[in-house]
């Protein structure tokens, strides 16, 4: 029968890993090495190697180049055959303007803001972690997650092209509404295009302070577990702060664009701005639009005063 010393196994495998991984025994020693010094940290640099940028590659193109060339082929492949390739052309090349427009502006975007958040708090960051991730490998990740969202953002942006192509075909009515006093014209072609850039900023801002929220919190997160402090630096307060005041100051443009659509109202008894709408609804949106900026602009005051009683008053209105 077929019998082995267990522990003596155990035991030998054990020696293999000291030697081979921990050679001076700095894991497993009792807190000091034979001369009586404290023992090392193990040093974990961690390498980015062209076999390892390659294969990031050659996956996201797997995943996602080729069901895409896949679906484009297919779709030429219908057109051609029922001899409407023109149509297809005129309809794919603004889709793919749209998407790299935005996806480019909205890189830039993000990778200021999150690249700007962390060389902000790269010195909170522990000395050994630091070392661990490495300038490289931080750069690569702030690069990484920005044309990630960016990417999202110009495939979500892309299914407007009609609607810019209306923006930039588009022409008078000749007829103009009793309230606004605005061509037809403006309705139909050019509040829509406004309100899809106010929702695409006022997203991207969003994207731009979560992200760098999220990088100064995990940077001061061993102080907040450990000192049980919040300590967040001038610079990161300043950025934070001015992110805030843009992103308050589009949705006030979004509360001005609302006002707009009060024409296309049907609560009334016909289509249109009713009397509620009028007298009601539109004094509400201007207040609410006035109220949002002076809100954006207490917090930007707050940057240069010490005391934020007046921002918090706006708040609180």
């Amino acid at each position: 029968m077929l019998s082995f010393d267990l522990s003596g196994v155990c035991c030998r495998i054990n020696s293999m890993m000291k030697n081979k991984w921990f050679p001076n025994d700095e894991w497993f020693s009792n807190g000091a090495d034979g001369e009586g010094r404290p023992p090392k940290r193990p040093n974990f640099p961690f390498r980015i190697n062209k076999p390892l940028i390659l294969l990031i590659l050659l996956v996201g193109i797997v995943i996602v180049v080729l069901p895409a060339f896949a679906d484009f082929y297919t779709d030429l492949i219908w057109f051609r055959a029922r001899g409407l390739s023109g149509v297809f052309w005129v309809r794919l090349l603004p889709q793919w303007i749209i998407f790299l427009i935005t996806g480019a502006v909205a890189f830039i975007l993000l990778w200021l803001n999150y690249g700007r958040a962390a060389k902000i708090s790269r010195p909170l960051i522990n000395p050994d972690v630091q070392r661990f991730i490495g300038t490289r490998f931080g750069t690569i990740l702030v690069l990484a997650v920005a044309g990630i969202f960016a990417i999202g953002n110009g495939l979500a942006a892309r299914g407007n092209w009609g609607m810019v192509l209306r923006f930039i075909n588009g022409s008078s009515f000749g007829h103009v509404d009793s309230l606004f006093g605005h061509d037809v014209g403006f309705y139909v072609f050019t509040l829509p295009f406004i309100a899809f850039l106010q929702s695409w900023l006022l997203n991207i801002l969003i994207l731009c302070l979560l992200g760098s929220s999220v990088i100064y919190v995990a940077a001061v997160l061993p102080s907040i577990q450990q000192e049980r402090r919040f300590p967040i630096p001038r610079p990161a307060q300043i950025h934070l702060t001015l992110l805030g005041f843009f992103i308050i100051l589009t949705w006030a443009a979004g509360y001005w664009i609302q006002r707009y659509y009060l024409l296309y109202s049907s609560r009334g008894v016909a289509f249109g701005a009713s009397y509620t709408d009028v007298h009601a609804d539109l004094l509400a949106l201007n207040v609410m639009a006035i109220l949002t900026v002076v809100v954006a602009l207490l917090l930007l005051v707050s940057i240069f005063r010490s005391k934020t009683w007046k921002f918090s008053i706006g708040l609180v209105v």
